[in-house]
């Protein structure tokens, strides 16, 4: 990667330097010695610079990973909404008759929180009885058990 190829210029840039002072015909060894500890520091602070780099591009990278999940998390709960209320008109025609989807979608919505809340099987059944009438029409306890089995699959 990139980084990479910036971390073997500097060790390169510093070895070169190194070498060079170290070669130097030049007998006056503060100046090889100010050179070598110039070429040092300067190493040690790009590689320093490329951790914080690395460490911003990590962190980035971290926050568009749980961005996506967070957006896939969207998708299958509207896909499980989607399925709930497909099947619940196909299954019950005569609750979904003459409702929009959001009503159908709020019997599976209120039902999830009621059970977040602790509601035991008993209790949800009917919450699920008057929220799936549909006027006069209300579900029977053994379509209240079945559509709160299917809402209980789309809380999940």
């Amino acid at each position: 990667m990139n980084r990479n190829r910036i971390a073997s210029g500097i060790m390169i840039a510093a070895a070169t330097i190194g070498f060079a002072t170290a070669c130097s015909n030049d007998d006056n060894d503060s100046t090889d010695a100010s050179v070598t500890a110039s070429a040092t520091t300067t190493a040690s602070s790009a590689a320093d610079d490329l951790g914080d780099k690395a460490s911003e591009m990590a962190s980035s990278a971290s926050s568009a990973a749980s961005s996506v999940a967070a957006r896939a998390g969207d998708a299958v709960d509207s896909a499980k909404q989607a399925a709930f209320v497909a099947t619940f008109r196909a299954s019950y025609s005569d609750l979904a008759t003459d409702r929009d989807d959001d009503s159908i979608e709020a019997i599976t919505e209120d039902t999830c929180a009621l059970r977040e809340k602790g509601a035991s099987d008993d209790e949800l059944k009917e919450a699920i009885k008057g929220l799936a009438a549909n006027g006069t029409t209300v579900p029977s306890d053994e379509q209240a058990s079945r559509i709160l089995d299917m809402a209980v699959a789309a809380c999940s």
